[in-house]
């Protein structure tokens, strides 16, 4: 059996998802992430940046951006592929510096820890 896919919808997940949510309540948002240098890094950043977040994401060749596939027929997720690598602890230290200075004018500050480190983005 042979199925097409009808359509394909690329959207922010995990912390990315919440930032977006937070702009939308037109809230002072930046990210700080660790994304690969590839397509659906640049893909996030885009994302983000029409939503309205500020991005503070470190590009990492030795990584690629998490990516989670789904697969959806009808209203169901019938199957998730993740895609992802996680970064070294040396380019996880580096952001802490960034996270001092990008706090300094936010009122709210949320913290995401899958134990994954990363920001992602979601296909369907």
């Amino acid at each position: 059996m042979r199925i097409l896919a009808e359509r394909s919808k690329e959207t922010p997940g995990g912390a990315a998802n919440v930032a977006m949510n937070a702009a939308a309540l037109k809230a002072n948002v930046g990210l700080l992430s660790v994304i690969g240098d590839d397509e659906p890094g640049r893909k996030l950043t885009e994302l983000l940046e029409k939503g309205g977040v500020s991005p503070y994401l470190h590009r990492d060749a030795e990584v690629s951006t998490t990516v989670k596939l789904r697969v959806i027929g009808g209203h169901q997720q019938m199957l998730r592929v993740d895609f992802e690598t996680a970064p070294s602890h040396e380019v996880l230290l580096d952001k802490l510096a960034d996270f001092g200075h990008m706090i300094a004018d936010r009122n709210v500050i949320i913290l995401s820890d899958y134990g994954k480190a990363g920001s992602r983005i979601s296909r369907r």
